[in-house]
């Protein structure tokens, strides 16, 4: 039996609360390698670029369970107001 190597065609952003209150300006990233191993990252979010960029190099990575970014509105942060 030959198996066939599937390569993801796009990434999926999931937001999970509990890590967006524990470390807000960080990202926890899971992928699984072609020989099942699971690998998880902690990496700031500044560094989504080389992330993505990974990806595109290891095309046999497949992105599991990424965590969006978001970070808390401060008092120093201008709120855009929607338009009634």
């Amino acid at each position: 039996m030959m198996a066939h190597k599937l390569r993801p065609t796009s990434i999926d952003i999931f937001v999970m609360d509990e890590y967006d209150k524990a470390e807000p300006y960080q990202m926890l990233l899971t992928y699984r390698l072609r020989n099942m191993e699971t690998t998880v990252l902690m990496l700031s979010a500044t560094n989504n670029m080389k992330v993505l960029e990974y990806f595109r190099m290891h095309k046999d990575a497949v992105l599991e369970v990424p965590i969006s970014p978001r970070h808390p509105i401060t008092e120093h942060e201008p709120v855009e107001s929607g338009t009634c």
